[in-house]
């Protein structure tokens, strides 16, 4: 890491007397990770304060901790920096970090799919460069940070993910990677009981590029986003229609394959993408699009995106001897669940569409509204058995009877009873879809049905 403790005080503005530049090995918030010369950044979370691990840490090797209370310490080599908040010094470290790199910067934004066009960017231009990324889902305020201390001098490109939830997060996380590149995937409901209405969800977002003079990729079919970015002029639009210059001619399904024709305005190129559904072809044209702006050539493009792999938890067709199941537990919102059900569909098998689905939770007074309107749009998804997990769910259900279409449909407030319902009907050639809001664990299902009907092989 191309940083020393001297600069990380003086960033700080906290006094030190060293007697020699104490290089840093690395920055980290979990002392079970540390290693010799790591400095370690004590944070308070809901169940855990990182200010009880702090000798711990030193024990593992850290040369300091920044701490923002007091903290009684054994091993007196070792330094205690104190400063009022941690998540905003490791920001302001992260921000000065960044800094000291030549290197192209990418943020990836938007209501779904922001892991997935990170992904497949990484993809891409790990064909031509040394690339960093946002690794898991360290993409808010500490994890930000932490994607950032990655870089070293041998980067040239970093593909950071950059997700919020609140008013005001997204102008912290522009100022800390300053991106050169934009992508704004698409605009929904998702948090949007924290932010209040669908505008707010916009101006919010388009702050990632609020702090530098960068290219923005958007995506045009979304009405909301086109109407805000509509009085800048270095905006790049994707989408299906032909008005925009990088868009779609024709699309089909081939397995677990996706392929289109990519149009651009000097030529048309046959993507195949190793996933399903129309919104990773949104996904795609928001990568290639960054990518051909860039100047990478389309036969590295290709190449690129047919190695994409996507990452756990997100639309994971796992096929089973008995059932295909599709592992998109990780989270949920109206867009997304929309468009694992198009997967589902997708996916050629003779027996049931199962849709097993939790709470969508941070919608606010919104939920009632949106959960009505999401069993609404079940009703007419070919979807044959409906599973309802949670308190907020039970209006999914309301709005499916309100359609006066008839669809078998059961509701529990645990996974183990719901688990164990999934398994009574489970028939060959069944396909299950498992959906949820992070809080609600849906992947303990997805985990439960794994153990129990063994071999299984991921596509």
């Amino acid at each position: 890491m191309n940083l020393n403790l001297l600069e990380i005080t003086k960033i700080l503005n906290i006094k030190f007397d060293f007697s020699e530049d104490k290089l840093i090995n690395h920055i980290k918030i979990d002392s079970r990770k540390i290693e010799e010369n790591d400095v370690f950044v004590a944070i308070k979370g809901e169940s855990f304060d990182g200010h009880d691990f702090v000798n711990q840490a030193f024990k593992n090797g850290a040369i300091a901790a920044i701490v923002e209370k007091d903290v009684e310490f054994e091993d007196k080599s070792k330094f205690i920096i104190k400063v009022d908040n941690t998540i905003k010094a490791m920001q302001q470290i992260a921000e000065f970090y960044r800094s000291k790199f030549d290197l192209k910067v990418i943020g990836v934004t938007g209501s779904v799919g922001k892991s997935t066009v990170k992904e497949m960017i990484y993809a891409i231009f790990s064909t031509k460069f040394n690339v960093v990324k946002t690794e898991g889902n360290q993409n808010g305020q500490i994890g930000l940070p932490l994607s950032v201390f990655n870089i070293t001098n041998d980067h040239q490109i970093a593909v950071f993910e950059m997700g919020i939830s609140k008013i005001g997060e997204m102008e912290t996380l522009a100022k800390i990677a300053k991106p050169d590149f934009v992508v704004i995937n698409n605009i929904g409901t998702s948090h949007i009981g924290n932010f209040g209405d669908i505008d707010t969800i916009v101006r919010e977002k388009s702050d990632i590029s609020k702090f530098s003079n960068c290219k923005i990729f958007a995506n045009g079919d979304n009405p909301n986003l086109v109407n805000y970015l509509s009085n800048k002029d270095n905006v790049i639009y994707f989408g299906f229609s032909k008005k925009f210059p990088y868009n779609v001619e024709s699309m089909s399904s081939i397995g677990e394959d996706t392929e289109f024709i990519l149009v651009t305005e000097s030529y048309k190129a046959n993507i195949r993408i190793p996933c399903m559904g129309v919104h990773n072809v949104y996904n795609a044209l928001a990568s290639i699009a960054v990518a051909s702006e860039f100047g990478i050539h389309i036969n590295d493009i290709k190449n690129g995106i047919k190695n994409f792999e996507s990452l756990p938890m997100r639309q994971n067709i796992i096929k089973l001897d008995k059932f295909t199941l599709i592992d998109d537990s990780y989270n949920a919102n109206y867009d997304s669940v929309r468009a694992s059900i198009g997967v589902l569909k997708s996916i050629d098998s003779h027996g049931k569409n199962i849709l097993v689905i939790a709470d969508i939770l941070e919608l606010g007074n919104y939920s009632q509204e949106i959960h009505f309107e999401l069993g609404k749009y079940i009703a007419s998804s070919e979807i044959d058995v409906l599973i309802t997990i949670g308190n907020h769910s039970k209006n999914i259900e309301q709005g499916v009877l309100s359609t006066g279409i008839h669809l078998e449909s059961k509701h529990f407030e645990s996974n183990q009873d719901a688990f164990e319902y999934i398994c009574e009907i489970l028939e060959d050639g069944d396909k299950v879809l498992v959906k949820g809001s992070r809080g609600m664990k849906t992947d303990e299902i997805v985990q439960r049905l794994l153990d129990k009907f063994g071999n299984h092989e991921k596509s």
